[in-house]
């Protein structure tokens, strides 16, 4: 099992082992790291961190950080609604009602 400490040295569980031997996300862990959220929506970690960097909106912003890991709440991601493929999420967000201001 992947464990962390943090100061208060009390262990988080991230991940449990399946009955097929392979890791995967623990909904009831107390955090999830970019490997576990990987895992959860079926890509690689270095998307997931490729989504972070790019602060889109594509991944939100972390519950936690520990030393230099981000981690998230499982609720956090699976609440998360994420943008559909191909969503343009580099563009401005419009005005409600879509009309563009007048000058």
């Amino acid at each position: 099992m992947n464990a962390a400490r943090y100061s208060e040295g009390e262990a988080l569980d991230f991940v449990h082992a399946t009955s097929t031997g392979e890791t995967m996300a623990d909904p009831t862990a107390d955090y999830w790291t970019v490997a576990d959220i990987a895992d959860h929506w079926g890509v690689t970690p270095q998307t997931i961190r490729t989504y972070r960097s790019r602060k889109r909106g594509e991944l939100p912003e972390p519950d936690k950080v520990f030393g230099r890991s981000p981690v998230w709440r499982p609720a956090t991601i699976l609440d998360f609604q994420r943008p559909g493929q191909g969503a343009r999420t580099d563009l401005p967000e419009r005005p409600v009602g879509g009309e563009e201001p007048t000058t």
